[in-house]
Protein backbone atom coordinates (compact mmCIF):
# COMPACT_ATOMS: atom_id res chain seq x y z
CA UNK A 1 0.00 0.00 0.00
CA UNK A 2 1.80 3.21 -1.01
CA UNK A 3 1.90 6.35 1.42
CA UNK A 4 -1.08 8.10 -0.52
CA UNK A 5 -3.26 5.46 -0.27
CA UNK A 6 -2.13 4.50 3.83
CA UNK A 7 -2.73 8.19 4.67
CA UNK A 8 -6.15 8.54 3.46
CA UNK A 9 -7.46 5.02 4.96
CA UNK A 10 -7.59 3.54 2.07
CA UNK A 11 -7.39 -0.31 2.90
CA UNK A 12 -8.65 -2.46 5.56
CA UNK A 13 -6.47 -5.77 5.86
CA UNK A 14 -6.98 -6.56 10.03
CA UNK A 15 -8.87 -10.35 9.27
CA UNK A 16 -6.86 -13.32 8.79
CA UNK A 17 -6.02 -13.82 4.81
CA UNK A 18 -9.01 -15.52 3.01
CA UNK A 19 -11.63 -13.55 5.28
CA UNK A 20 -13.36 -11.24 3.17
CA UNK A 21 -10.68 -8.46 2.99
CA UNK A 22 -7.91 -10.33 1.16
CA UNK A 23 -7.41 -12.44 -2.03
CA UNK A 24 -4.87 -14.88 0.05
CA UNK A 25 -2.16 -13.30 -0.98
CA UNK A 26 -2.30 -10.21 1.07
CA UNK A 27 -3.29 -7.83 -1.59
CA UNK A 28 -6.44 -5.78 0.28
CA UNK A 29 -9.82 -5.40 -1.14
CA UNK A 30 -11.09 -1.52 -1.32
CA UNK A 31 -13.34 -0.37 1.91
CA UNK A 32 -17.44 0.04 1.05
CA UNK A 33 -17.97 2.72 -0.27
CA UNK A 34 -19.93 5.41 1.84
CA UNK A 35 -18.88 3.71 4.98
CA UNK A 36 -15.82 5.85 5.37
CA UNK A 37 -15.51 9.30 5.06
CA UNK A 38 -11.76 9.18 5.61
CA UNK A 39 -10.86 7.81 2.04
CA UNK A 40 -10.12 10.51 -0.05
CA UNK A 41 -11.99 8.05 -3.01
CA UNK A 42 -15.64 8.56 -0.86
CA UNK A 43 -14.81 12.36 -0.56
CA UNK A 44 -13.79 13.52 -3.77
CA UNK A 45 -15.23 11.15 -7.24
CA UNK A 46 -12.71 9.46 -9.30
CA UNK A 47 -9.86 9.23 -6.44
CA UNK A 48 -11.53 5.45 -5.83
CA UNK A 49 -9.44 4.28 -9.38
CA UNK A 50 -6.24 4.19 -7.19
CA UNK A 51 -7.26 1.76 -5.05
CA UNK A 52 -7.33 -0.96 -8.21
CA UNK A 53 -4.51 -3.41 -8.45
CA UNK A 54 -4.60 -3.00 -12.10
CA UNK A 55 -4.84 1.36 -12.28
CA UNK A 56 -1.72 1.01 -10.42
CA UNK A 57 0.08 -1.11 -12.33
CA UNK A 58 -0.58 0.49 -15.81
CA UNK A 59 0.77 4.35 -13.86
CA UNK A 60 3.57 2.00 -12.59
CA UNK A 61 4.63 1.27 -16.66
CA UNK A 62 4.01 4.31 -17.65
CA UNK A 63 6.06 5.67 -14.69
CA UNK A 64 8.80 3.81 -15.47
CA UNK A 65 8.67 4.13 -19.25
CA UNK A 66 8.80 8.26 -17.90
CA UNK A 67 11.78 7.89 -15.97
CA UNK A 68 13.63 5.69 -17.87
CA UNK A 69 13.18 8.75 -20.53
CA UNK A 70 13.79 11.49 -18.37
CA UNK A 71 17.39 9.77 -16.57
CA UNK A 72 18.33 7.80 -20.27
CA UNK A 73 20.34 10.28 -22.32
CA UNK A 74 22.20 11.85 -19.07
CA UNK A 75 22.58 8.50 -18.02
CA UNK A 76 24.20 7.37 -21.40
CA UNK A 77 25.92 10.61 -22.18
CA UNK A 78 27.61 9.76 -18.74
CA UNK A 79 28.65 6.16 -19.38
CA UNK A 80 30.05 7.60 -22.67
CA UNK A 81 31.90 10.33 -21.05
CA UNK A 82 33.48 7.67 -18.50
CA UNK A 83 34.50 5.39 -21.68
CA UNK A 84 32.44 2.89 -19.93
CA UNK A 85 31.80 1.26 -23.48
CA UNK A 86 31.75 -2.16 -24.79
CA UNK A 87 35.16 -4.02 -25.37
CA UNK A 88 35.02 -6.36 -28.49
CA UNK A 89 37.91 -9.22 -28.78
CA UNK A 90 39.74 -9.05 -32.17
CA UNK A 91 39.47 -13.01 -32.85
CA UNK A 92 35.52 -12.57 -32.50
CA UNK A 93 33.39 -11.88 -35.69
CA UNK A 94 33.71 -9.04 -37.91
CA UNK A 95 30.40 -7.80 -37.46
CA UNK A 96 30.87 -6.77 -33.58
CA UNK A 97 33.63 -4.58 -34.51
CA UNK A 98 31.37 -1.97 -34.84
CA UNK A 99 30.10 -2.55 -31.17
CA UNK A 100 33.56 -1.29 -29.73
CA UNK A 101 32.75 1.89 -27.79
CA UNK A 102 28.87 1.52 -26.99
CA UNK A 103 28.00 2.36 -23.73
CA UNK A 104 27.30 -0.96 -21.49
CA UNK A 105 25.43 -1.39 -17.90
CA UNK A 106 21.93 -0.26 -19.13
CA UNK A 107 20.82 -2.12 -16.99
CA UNK A 108 21.30 0.06 -14.33
CA UNK A 109 19.00 2.61 -16.26
CA UNK A 110 16.41 -0.33 -16.14
CA UNK A 111 17.30 -0.87 -12.35
CA UNK A 112 16.40 2.99 -11.31
CA UNK A 113 13.14 2.93 -13.17
CA UNK A 114 12.11 -0.46 -11.87
CA UNK A 115 13.17 0.63 -8.34
CA UNK A 116 11.19 4.07 -8.55
CA UNK A 117 8.03 3.34 -9.96
CA UNK A 118 7.68 0.22 -7.50
CA UNK A 119 8.34 2.64 -4.57
CA UNK A 120 5.67 5.00 -6.31
CA UNK A 121 3.07 2.47 -6.61
CA UNK A 122 3.14 -0.74 -4.98
CA UNK A 123 2.06 -2.00 -1.52
CA UNK A 124 5.26 -1.51 0.42
CA UNK A 125 4.09 -3.60 3.33
CA UNK A 126 3.74 -6.45 1.07
CA UNK A 127 6.55 -8.94 1.33
CA UNK A 128 6.05 -10.30 -2.24
CA UNK A 129 6.82 -7.04 -3.60
CA UNK A 130 10.23 -7.04 -1.52
CA UNK A 131 11.13 -10.46 -2.93
CA UNK A 132 10.64 -9.56 -6.65
CA UNK A 133 12.97 -6.69 -5.75
CA UNK A 134 15.70 -8.26 -4.20
CA UNK A 135 15.40 -10.88 -6.63
CA UNK A 136 15.48 -8.36 -9.71
CA UNK A 137 18.60 -6.52 -8.36
CA UNK A 138 20.47 -9.74 -7.43
CA UNK A 139 20.34 -10.42 -11.08
CA UNK A 140 21.26 -6.78 -11.71
CA UNK A 141 24.48 -7.56 -9.71
CA UNK A 142 25.38 -10.16 -11.79
CA UNK A 143 24.70 -8.38 -14.50
CA UNK A 144 26.96 -5.77 -13.01
CA UNK A 145 29.50 -8.19 -12.42
CA UNK A 146 29.30 -9.27 -15.73
CA UNK A 147 30.08 -5.52 -17.42
CA UNK A 148 32.80 -5.46 -14.68
CA UNK A 149 34.86 -8.75 -15.96
CA UNK A 150 33.86 -7.05 -19.56
CA UNK A 151 35.63 -3.29 -19.21
CA UNK A 152 38.23 -3.76 -16.22
CA UNK A 153 39.25 -7.34 -17.16
CA UNK A 154 38.38 -7.62 -20.55
CA UNK A 155 37.30 -11.05 -20.44
CA UNK A 156 34.01 -10.90 -23.15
Amino acid sequence: MTAFMRSFGAFRCTAPMNRGTTNGWGECFPRNSGTDSGFVGNVVPGFNVFSYLTFRAILATMSALAISLVIGPSMIARLSRYQIGQVVREDGPKSHLPKAGTPTMGGALILVAILLSTLLWADLENRFVWTVLGVTFAFGLIGFYDDYLKLVVGNS
